[in-house]
C-alpha cells in the first residue's frame, strides 16, 4: 500500500488533475507579414513572326523532359517557328541515347533543315564529328546555337562548349544576403546591352553555375554573389555569348521551368532567347534540300507532257511536309520548282545565268568540262532572303524522273560539283 500511495503522490504533484490548458494564441500584425522577396510579373508581347525550324538535341541522354521546356517552346511556336526533337523519349521523361553512328547520320540530316539548334543537358559527350557538323552549321551555315546547362544535374556539355571557348563550371552561385528564399537562388541585375537582356531589369536564378569565357559575359553578377569553387570576389557570368554571337550559353535551367518562370523578368528573358533562336537567317545549300523550303511551293512545268514528272516532285516533296502545286504562271513572291528538259530552258535562263550555267548543243558549267547533253540532268538552286528556286533540267522524261527520285532519297548530293549545282548521269 505505501508504494501505491507513494506513487500517487507523485504523480498529482507533476501532472495535476484537469486538462491541458493551452497557451494564448499570438496574434501577428498583417503589417509584420513578408512576402517572399521574388516578384511575380504579368507578361504580355507581341513578337515578330518568322518562319524557320527550331531543332533540340535529345540524342545524347539528354537529361530534361519536354514539359520543363514547355515556355521556352511556347515562346518559339509563337514567333512561327516549328519545334523538332531529335531523339526518343525514355521511360521517364528524359530521352534516350543513341549510338555514335547512326547518330552522326540523323544529326547530319537533322541540320540540313534547321535554322538554329538547342543542346541542353546531354549526359553522352559529342564526338569531334559532332562537333565539327554544329561548327560548320554555325560558322559555314550561319545558324544560332543555344548551349543550356545546369550544375545540379549530370552534363557534358564541354564537349562541345569547349570548341567555341566557353568552359561551363561545377560551381554553383549563391548570396547570403540577398537570395530569393534560398541563398542559392540568386538574382541578377548587372547585364552588357545584348539583343538577349533588352529590357531586363532582374531575374532569379535558381540553380546557376558560371561559365569561363575569354569575353566579357551578358550578365555579371555583383560582389554579394559568391562561387563554390572560388574564394576570391569577382563577377560570374551564368549567361554569355561566343563565335561572334551565333552561341548563346545559360548555366541554369531551372529558371524557365514554371512558375519560376514568371518571377521578376525571367519571362523577358524566355522571350528574348526566343527571339534569338528565331532570327537565325542562316544560308542554304544545295545539299540542305528541301530544308530551303518554308512555304508552300509552286512547281511550273516545261510542257504540258511533264505533268507526271511534276506529280511526282509533288508527292516526293509532301513527304518532307511541303505543300506543293503545279501551277501555270511563275509568281516571283512564291519559291519555285521548274522541271524542264533542255530544249526548255530559255523559260529560266536569268536563273541559269546566275549560277553561270549554259545550255545549249553541252552543258557548261563553271565547275567542270563542257557536257554532253545525252543521258545527263542537272539540278540548280537559286537562293535569296525572299526566295528560293529550284531548276531541274534533263535531256528526256525518264532523266528527270530519276533525278526526281535522287531528290527524294537524298542521293542526289553524290552528283552535287558545286555548293548550288547538281550533274548527273541517267539511265
Amino acid at each position: 500500500m505505501f508504494g501505491v500511495g507513494a506513487f500517487l503522490v507523485v504523480y498529482f504533484y507533476f501532472y495535476g488533475v484537469g486538462g491541458y490548458d493551452a497557451p494564448p494564441p499570438t496574434v501577428l500584425p498583417i503589417e509584420g507579414i513578408t512576402a517572399p522577396s521574388s516578384e511575380l510579373r504579368l507578361f504580355d508581347e507581341s513578337p515578330l513572326i518568322q518562319k524557320g525550324t527550331l531543332l533540340i538535341d535529345g540524342i545524347h541522354g539528354n537529361d530534361f523532359t519536354k514539359s520543363e521546356l514547355a515556355a521556352l517552346i511556347s515562346r518559339v511556336n509563337d514567333r512561327g517557328y516549328e519545334v523538332e526533337f531529335m531523339g526518343t523519349v525514355g521511360r521517364f521523361g528524359n530521352f534516350s541515347s543513341l549510338s555514335e553512328s547512326p547518330r552522326l547520320t540523323l544529326m547530319t540530316e537533322k541540320l540540313r533543315r534547321a535554322d538554329s539548334l538547342a543542346v541542353i543537358l546531354p549526359i553522352d559527350d559529342y564526338t569531334p564529328e559532332e562537333v565539327d557538323l554544329v561548327e560548320r552549321f554555325i560558322l559555314r551555315k550561319g545558324g544560332k546555337v543555344l548551349l543550356l546547362a545546369d550544375p545540379t544535374r549530370r552534363h557534358q556539355i564541354n564537349s562541345l562548349a569547349e570548341r567555341f571557348g566557353l568552359a561551363f563550371q561545377t560551381d554553383y552561385l549563391y548570396n547570403t544576403t540577398e537570395y530569393d528564399l534560398n541563398f542559392q537562388n540568386v538574382f541578377i541585375s548587372n547585364f552588357r546591352e545584348d539583343e538577349v537582356t533588352k529590357g531586363l531589369e532582374k531575374i532569379a536564378l535558381y540553380t546557376a553555375g558560371s561559365i569561363r569565357t575569354p569575353n566579357p559575359g551578358l550578365a555579371f553578377t555583383d560582389g554579394g554573389t559568391h562561387s563554390s569553387m572560388l574564394e576570391q570576389i569577382e563577377p560570374f557570368y551564368p549567361l554569355v555569348k561566343a563565335a561572334e554571337g551565333r552561341v548563346l550559353a545559360l548555366s541554369d535551367f531551372t529558371f524557365m521551368i514554371p512558375p519560376r518562370n514568371a518571377i521578376l523578368d525571367n519571362n523577358k528573358l524566355i522571350s528574348n532567347i526566343a527571339d534569338y533562336l528565331t532570327s537565325s537567317q542562316r544560308s542554304f545549300e544545295l545539299a540542305d534540300f528541301p530544308g530551303f523550303f518554308k512555304d508552300d511551293v509552286d512547281i511550273l512545268l516545261g510542257n504540258s507532257e511533264l505533268f507526271d514528272v511534276g506529280g511526282d516532285l509533288k508527292d516526293g516533296l509532301a513527304a518532307f511536309r511541303i505543300n506543293a502545286e503545279v501551277r501555270g504562271v511563275e509568281d516571283i513572291t512564291k519559291d519555285m520548282v521548274y522541271v524542264g528538259l533542255y530544249e526548255d530552258s530559255a523559260d529560266v535562263a536569268q536563273y541559269l545565268e546566275l549560277a553561270g550555267l549554259g545550255v545549249d548543243d553541252v552543258i557548261r558549267t563553271p565547275f567542270t568540262p563542257d557536257i554532253q547533253r545525252e543521258d545527263t540532268a542537272i539540278i540548280m538552286l537559286n537562293t535569296g532572303p525572299e526566295r528560293q528556286v529550284l531548276v531541274i533540267l534533263g535531256d528526256s522524261e525518264s532523266a528527270l524522273r530519276d533525278v526526281v527520285v535522287r531528290l527524294s532519297q537524298g542521293s542526289f548530293r553524290d552528283g552535287l560539283v558545286g555548293d548550288f549545282v547538281g550533274v548527273y548521269r541517267t539511265p
